[in-house]
């Protein structure tokens, strides 16, 4: 039995409806590939809190001597761990003349000058008899609190050294004289008379960075990473010679 036109359209129209469907449920349920992000490292925020500390009174030797022939002369180098900063340091200087003659009026003085220069800075020490005498020394500045952002505790502290690269050293030359007092008169205590002991006390300065990571999202506390303890050292390179 042929099909009236109405009914061609209709069974038609049933066809392409069922096509559609079928080719809607087959994209539906077909498996879909999993897109990855690409995402970077994670950073996280730590605060640099620099804590002040002092060392000393330090001995920079043991059996200091100024001959009238030969100074004493001395390099003497400070340096604390790196990623510190030396702000400053102090020296004492302490002697008495060894070899007077006289009660109440000393005779035969000795004179004692000393020197102790850092870069472009000289300062200087003369009395006669004895003293005691401080030579204070500025060498870097105060640091300030900061925040930086890394991926660990180990990237800030390799940054807070960079940073500060040779801000944990200072160098100073000491130079000590003596001017017998004794008269070549007195032949037998000028002869005696060689020099003069003294002593040089050293006191410095500097402050250490404290590390600890922030709070991170949603204000949960991280557990705060610890940098390696601060130490520090008194490197001294001794010129001196006695006679």
């Amino acid at each position: 039995m042929a099909l009236k036109k109405n009914d061609k359209i209709i069974a038609i129209a049933g066809v392409l409806i069922l096509i559609i469907a079928a080719v809607s449920i087959v994209v539906l349920y077909s498996p879909q590939k999993e897109v990855k992000k690409e995402t970077g490292p994670v950073m996280k925020t730590f605060s640099v809190t620099w804590v002040k500390e002092t060392a000393g009174p330090l001995s920079a030797g043991t059996d200091l001597y100024a001959g009238k022939k030969s100074p004493y002369v001395n390099t003497t180098s400070v340096t604390i761990t790196e990623g510190s900063i030396l702000t400053k340091v102090q020296f004492e200087l302490t002697w008495k003349d060894d070899h007077t003659i006289g009660l109440l009026i000393k005779r035969g003085l000795d004179k004692l000058t000393a020197e102790i220069t850092h870069g472009d800075e000289l300062q200087s020490y003369s009395e006669k008899g004895g003293g005691n005498y401080t030579f204070p020394f500025s060498v870097g500045d105060q640091p300030q609190d900061e925040y930086l952002d890394a991926e660990n505790i180990s990237e800030v502290e390799q940054a807070v050294k960079d940073k500060y690269l040779d801000k944990n050293k200072a160098s100073f030359d000491v130079t000590v004289k003596v001017k017998i007092g004794e008269k070549p008169r007195r032949l037998l205590k000028f002869l005696m008379d060689k020099g003069n002991p003294f002593e040089l006390t050293i006191t410095y300065e500097y402050y250490t960075p404290q590390i600890t990571e922030e709070s991170g999202d949603g204000g949960d506390n991280y557990p705060p990473e610890q940098p390696s303890t601060p130490h520090t050292s008194l490197m001294i390179t001794n010129l001196n010679y006695r006679q």
